[in-house]
């Protein structure tokens, strides 16, 4: 089976849609976030998962992911993600991704003068430099679908025969549709 690494800082829906409608038994959900656990991507890297698929489910603010819930306080920053998948101290974890998904609002947005990172590049080109070996990277250039919303959209995309596409790396014009 294949291994779906998911980041819940926010929302479950999107993860949950993915759960009930993959097909059983053809993929493992792994959930990285480790409540109350300020160092859970660091623990997932020493626990040697590796993961096919990565989901992020976060609002997003150019340098992390968060949650608009008071009463959660994990969060993505993209620094970590990038030393995870970028360096040393993080082999396994990202090494074999076909597909990363960001449900963040501008997670792969193209202007560099919103959300720029240190390098004065844009969203979507460090998210392009961090996850360089990926063959396709999904996210929004500007307002996303929040929680319900995404969850209802993905249902719709899987009601209409999408699981066929899902982890496979091509790009899947029918999922960019919905």
């Amino acid at each position: 089976p294949k291994t779906v690494c998911t980041v819940t800082v926010n929302s479950p829906d999107e993860r949950e849609v993915l759960r009930r409608q993959l097909p059983a038994g053809g993929y493992d959900f792994v959930e990285l976030v480790e409540r109350g656990r300020p160092d859970w991507l660091a623990s997932s890297c020493r626990k040697g998962v590796r993961c096919d698929v990565l989901v992020v489910s976060g609002h997003f603010a150019g340098t992390e992911f968060y949650s608009s819930r008071f009463n959660v306080d994990e969060t993505l920053p993209v620094d970590e993600l990038e030393r995870a998948a970028c360096s040393d101290s993080c082999p396994g974890l990202f090494s074999r991704l076909k597909e990363v998904y960001l449900f963040g609002c501008e997670s792969l947005n193209p202007d560099a003068t919103k959300y720029s990172s240190s390098h004065g590049e844009s969203g979507r080109e460090r998210m392009r430099r961090i996850f360089s070996q990926v063959p396709s990277i999904y996210g929004f250039s500007s307002s996303a679908p929040v929680g319900p919303t995404a969850a209802m959209l993905l249902n719709r995309y899987f009601d209409r025969g999408g699981s066929g596409a899902f982890a496979t790396g091509a790009h899947n014009s029918r999922l960019l549709s919905v």
